[in-house]
């Protein structure tokens, strides 16, 4: 689980200059020929027929288009149990990997959504750091380590 990439300002739309350079970071982050194996990947737009120019969407579309994936957002506007749902019914027929991106003040629902017991949300300044989850515990938190955005970075300092 990822949270969207940085915004311009307090009301603006979409991904700032250095959101959009942390989308293109990812596609290596994440890519295929990252350590994870993408099969889905989640976004949660407010406005499905503007996704296109919605964070969360904007921060996984391009890896989504390399691994040759459809973002998934029908659970955007959704209780958090929808994408529990959609995650235990991938899970009957594939082993891989699944990425979400989301607005960070729900990721805490979102993981305890998925059986993660934590008390610890994402930090208000933060847009580096991916929650690892395997079965519903957290085994990790770390940061994506762009290189120009996130160097100097320690990932012991995000690990709770």
């Amino acid at each position: 689980m990822i949270r969207h990439a940085e915004k311009p300002g307090r009301a603006g739309e979409g991904l700032s200059e250095i959101g959009k350079r942390r989308a293109q970071c990812l596609r290596t982050v994440f890519g295929a020929e990252s350590e994870f194996d993408f099969g889905l990947v989640f976004a949660a737009p407010r406005d499905a027929s503007k996704a296109d120019q919605e964070r969360t969407w904007m921060t996984v579309a391009p890896v989504a288009q390399d691994l040759g994936l459809e973002v998934d957002i029908l659970c955007a506007n959704e209780p958090a149990s929808c994408v529990r749902e959609r995650v235990e019914a991938f899970a009957e027929h594939s082993s891989a990997d699944v990425l979400i991106s989301w607005k960070h003040h729900d990721l805490l629902n979102m993981a305890r959504a998925l059986g993660v017991d934590t008390t610890v949300g994402y930090p208000d300044d933060r847009f580096d750091i991916m929650w690892i989850i395997e079965g519903q515990r957290m085994v990790e938190k770390r940061s994506e380590h762009c290189p120009l955005l996130d160097d100097g970075v320690v990932d012991g300092a995000v690990m709770v």
